[in-house]
């Protein structure tokens, strides 16, 4: 996989930086070695990146995320949903699924829940 298409890939799943993506890994336990910087080389396709090569794991744990994403969206109660999330302890508590995930991811799910199943209006969530 190309850095573009890292790029691509992880912002189409409402990951937008490289804190975020760290942020994530801690979260989930999920390769937590990995610094802020080679990400940043990753997403922005730097020269430097090509001695920095984007992990096998990282790749893969993505495409999931994006096959989950998919497999989501035909959920009833994310078709039913209305809501976005501004803080993700109340977004991983009305959807345990997305737990550690930003709440960019769900944003991100939603566009795709309203193209497959027809639009709805949206509005943001901010208390229990």
């Amino acid at each position: 996989m190309t850095n573009a298409d890292f790029k691509l890939l992880v912002e189409s799943l409402g990951f937008y930086n490289a804190e975020a993506v760290r942020d994530y890994f801690k979260a989930i336990g999920f390769n937590e070695s990995i610094n802020v910087r080679p990400i940043q080389y990753w997403l922005n396709g730097k020269s430097v990146a090509l001695n920095m090569p984007i992990p096998d794991d990282v790749v893969e744990h993505f495409k999931q995320l994006e096959q989950m994403k998919i497999e989501l969206s035909g959920q009833e109660k994310f078709k039913r949903n209305s809501f976005l999330y501004k803080d993700k302890y109340l977004m991983w508590e009305k959807f345990p699924e997305l737990n550690g995930l930003p709440c960019t991811y769900l944003n991100q799910l939603m566009v795709l829940v309203n193209m497959l199943h027809g639009y709805r209006e949206m509005q943001y969530c901010s208390s229990y």
